[in-house]
C-alpha cells in the first residue's frame, strides 16, 4: 500500500511544473479546485466520454491538445468506472 502512496506523490509533482497536454497547469478548468483541495487532481480529455485513448492519438487529438478540451478531475472520479 506504501507504494500507491509514493506513485500518488510523484504524479502531483509531475502535472505541476510542466506543460500539460501543451498546456500551462493553470489554463485548464478546475485548477483553481485542484490545487485547494486535498484529493489528488489529474487532467483529463473531455473527448474521452465519446472516444479511447487509441482513437484520440489516431485523430491527433491527445499529447497537444487546447485547454479547452482537458479538465482537472479528481482522481477518485477520473478513475470511476
Amino acid at each position: 500500500m506504501l507504494g500507491f502512496f509514493v506513485e500518488v506523490e510523484m504524479i502531483s509533482r509531475f502535472y505541476t511544473n510542466k506543460l500539460v497536454f501543451g498546456n500551462k497547469p493553470h489554463d485548464i478548468e478546475g485548477y483553481n479546485e485542484a490545487i485547494s483541495s486535498n484529493e489528488l487532481f489529474i487532467p483529463h480529455h473531455r473527448l474521452e466520454k465519446d472516444y479511447t485513448m487509441k482513437e484520440l492519438q489516431e485523430m491527433g487529438r491527445y499529447d497537444i491538445v487546447p485547454p479547452e478540451e482537458l479538465i482537472w478531475l479528481p482522481i477518485s472520479k477520473h478513475h470511476r468506472k
